[in-house]
């Protein structure tokens, strides 16, 4: 099996197409401000017996999230934005800056916080999808990964 990586998907927060006033409907912060963004999830066996090619898999997420959030780069993410959304120039330059730079959206330690952790499951709970007491997050999360390839 060889490893391939694939880049991050980032949604733009922009006004739909054919808005002059360029109006903002709602701003996501107040709700998902440290809620995971992403989450990688991999079946148990399949992850033990494929543990190289799941490390390498993190090691090159690692390197494309150090990558998106080096202020150097911003040209180039917006320049792939705007080619894959096929969005204007500034709304992928404002995607940009809202989510990596005022949403830092994208883990850089490849860790979901305890406070990440504690809204994603009051979320879950509150949606019927997870029953309380919540269990701890060594049930979901085997960190042995991040910890043996993240950069």
């Amino acid at each position: 099996m060889r490893p391939r990586s694939r880049p991050v998907a980032i949604s733009a927060p922009s006004p739909p197409l054919g808005n002059p006033q360029n109006t903002v409907y709602g701003d996501i912060e107040p709700y998902l401000k440290d809620f995971p963004f992403t989450v990688w999830a991999a079946n148990t066996d399949r992850a033990a017996k494929n543990r190289e090619v799941l490390l390498s898999y993190i090691r090159a997420y690692s390197r494309a999230v150090h990558w998106l959030y080096d202020p150097k780069n911003k040209d180039q993410t917006v320049d792939i934005l705007v080619k894959h959304s096929k969005q204007d120039r500034k709304d992928s330059a404002d995607t940009y800056d809202y989510f990596v730079g005022k949403l830092r959206a994208f883990s850089t330690n490849g860790r979901i916080s305890s406070e990440s952790y504690k809204r994603m499951t009051d979320a879950l709970a509150q949606w019927g999808d997870l029953s309380q007491p919540v269990p701890p997050a060594s049930k979901f999360f085997d960190l042995s990964f991040v910890e043996a390839s993240w950069k």
